[in-house]
């Protein structure tokens, strides 16, 4: 079942390395491919446990300014750079409130390809939906994970727009209340980067991830 499941990912993330979206690059154009990953995100490289049954949920992987800077080992080895604070926070949260690791679930992110400009560049709204109609929903329907996480207001509004979850509602209740779709719950917590965590203040993100260990395990 599991090597099914992982052969018709794979032919999404052939889909995403062969296409070619105008003012948006490929990861493989960068430092010779040596980000390329043969997933829809190379995110996916240490966290690809289908049998989880939880997928964490991220915007987009990375920017033109950042891809095009000095070579980044870990990035190339992990597909992610665990010095970020994103990454730092979402590895301590998942071991604090759920006891996993970031190799024991699923990680994936909504946008598969590389913005301009840097890492805080926006994506309109219409780019985030075709990737989602594209790469993500399909993406879920061969997987079938239990549990979708959303880090952040951004990724459960484009996420919830094509999947008929309706309308962003405020952060509290988003937070608080899950979503169904099609048997999968879908959360919602604070993006784990600096700005996210400080805007939901620290405290509440602890809370937030004590209720959804709840929810999930």
């Amino acid at each position: 079942m599991v090597q099914r499941i992982e052969e018709e990912l794979l032919l999404l993330a052939r889909k995403r390395q062969a296409s070619q979206w105008p003012g948006y690059r490929n990861i493989h154009e960068f430092h010779n491919g040596a980000y390329e990953a043969d997933y829809i995100s190379p995110w996916s490289k240490s966290a690809h446990n289908l049998e989880s049954g939880i997928v964490i949920l991220g915007q987009d992987w990375a920017s033109e300014d950042f891809l095009q800077g000095p070579f980044n080992e870990a990035v190339a080895r992990f597909g992610y750079d665990p010095k970020l604070p994103t990454n730092i926070n979402l590895s301590r949260l998942l071991n604090d409130h759920l006891q996993l690791r970031f190799s024991d679930v699923w990680a994936t992110n909504l946008f598969p390809f590389v913005k301009s400009g840097g890492m805080s560049a926006q994506i309109p709204a219409a780019e985030y939906r075709r990737a989602a109609v594209e790469f993500l929903m399909p993406a879920l329907e061969i997987a079938k994970p239990k549990h979708v996480i959303c880090l952040g207001a951004g990724v459960r509004r484009h996420f919830g727009s094509v999947a008929g979850l309706g309308k962003m509602p405020p952060m509290d209740i988003a937070i608080s209340k899950p979503l169904e779709l099609d048997g999968v719950l879908v959360h919602t917590v604070a993006h784990t980067g600096a700005l996210g965590t400080n805007n939901r203040g620290k405290q509440r993100v602890e809370e937030d991830w004590k209720h959804l260990a709840d929810r999930v395990l």
